[in-house]
């Protein structure tokens, strides 16, 4: 999947360090060279456009764990609802008292009856799925709080995690690796957060780039500055590796998918019933 950077040489699927990402401030961000090979080789474009590529660990606190909240929070209430209907409560219940305190003063009050606190359990576990992501929907949370969740609801994190290998998840796109042969848990590319950089500075990239040669570049030409996360002396931008055929062109093709998608509205209610009546009519031989 991953093949060798050639030195000097930027080109379609070329990965390099020291990229950014919109969400991803505090990480090791990569970057996927996606501008078109010939382009790239004959010069014929005054910027390169790239995704951000970031390791799984950091897309699983960030993007992850909202993805998972939101995937959560209405499967939870649902459920909630359905508990409340079985104990035989009005499911609006929910609307006007926070399931916390329904469980504790209706499933474990003790002069519940004995159905409803059979439902204890069931209400608890859901309870506890909903405040969990709730909690998530509703303020700025540590990198340890979001990780946290996580760790709680692991059966619902595997099945992301398989969506996301299988590159089911339509914003993004798995890789197993920058380099080859690199031991880890893989990267996600953003594939809605396309970002471009001056052409100057992709063939300074292309040869390797340190700090004080960056800020010699963003002296000279204003289009460079904040252009990479070149921050320290011991940041380096340079190739790392490319990804191969036909899994560059998979990630094209994933990519201008979600953006070329055409949305069009729904057929009218009434439609189908008449489509459905046909079945009914007197048919002449």
């Amino acid at each position: 999947m991953i093949g060798h950077a050639t030195s000097g040489q930027i080109t379609q699927g070329t990965i390099f360090s020291c990229a950014l990402a919109e969400d991803y401030a505090n990480s090791n961000v990569l970057g996927i060279i996606v501008t078109a090979r010939c382009d790239a080789a004959n010069d014929k474009v005054d910027t390169y456009n790239y995704i951000p590529l970031v390791t799984f660990e950091d897309w699983s606190i960030q993007d992850g764990s909202r993805i998972l909240s939101n995937r959560i929070f209405p499967s939870a209430l649902g459920e909630l609802k359905k508990i409340l209907a079985e104990a035989g409560l009005a499911e609006s219940l929910i609307s006007t008292i926070s399931p916390t305190v329904i469980l504790r003063s209706i499933f474990r009050d003790d002069l519940s009856s004995v159905s409803i606190k059979k439902l204890e359990p069931r209400f608890a576990k859901a309870e506890n799925r909903y405040s969990s992501a709730l909690a998530q929907r509703k303020y700025q949370l540590t990198s340890f709080e979001r990780l946290a969740f996580l760790r709680s609801q692991p059966s619902d994190f595997k099945s992301l995690s398989k969506e996301l290998i299988q590159n089911s998840l339509a914003d993004y796109y798995y890789l197993r690796s920058s380099t080859p042969g690199e031991a880890c848990r893989g990267y996600v590319a953003l594939l809605r957060e396309m970002r471009h950089i001056p052409r100057d500075l992709a063939t300074a990239i292309g040869e390797g780039i340190d700090l004080p040669a960056y800020k010699q570049m963003c002296a000279s030409d204003a289009r460079n500055v904040q252009r990479l996360g070149i921050i320290s002396d011991d940041h380096f931008a340079m190739p790392l590796g490319v990804v191969q055929s036909p899994h560059i062109e998979l990630l094209m093709q994933r990519f201008t998918m979600l953006f070329s998608r055409i949305g069009v509205a729904d057929p009218e209610p009434e439609l189908l019933p008449y489509l459905q009546s046909m079945i009914s009519l007197d048919v002449q031989a």
